[in-house]
């Protein structure tokens, strides 16, 4: 999480803020990381974010990295897992679970 946060140092303004893994699933090939970012900016701005991260890896190696913001990561990750199809992926449903 260091390397993430001194990454994400260069991108921000924020004065305080943290990352907190909030769920780790690794199946098969692919990781998912649920991350959230906890900070204060300048000022009365607060700010909470949550992140998905889904590593693919091949020989012990990422190959590949999808990055989704709230709430797009259950639908990215049904999508890469359970080979959940992008049309129905994308369709409006009718209530939330």
């Amino acid at each position: 999480m260091e390397v993430f946060s001194e990454a994400m140092t260069k991108l921000s303004t924020f004065e305080e803020y943290s990352f907190e893994a909030q769920n780790i699933i690794a199946e098969g090939n692919s990781v998912l990381l649920d991350i959230a970012c906890h900070g204060k900016g300048p000022g009365p701005v607060e700010y909470h974010q949550n992140y998905a991260f889904i590593l693919t890896t091949s020989e012990g190696k990422i190959v590949d990295l999808k990055v989704w913001s709230d709430p797009f990561q259950v639908k990215a990750w049904m999508e890469l897992t359970q080979k959940y199809q992008t049309e129905l992926a994308s369709k409006e449903t009718p209530a939330h679970v």
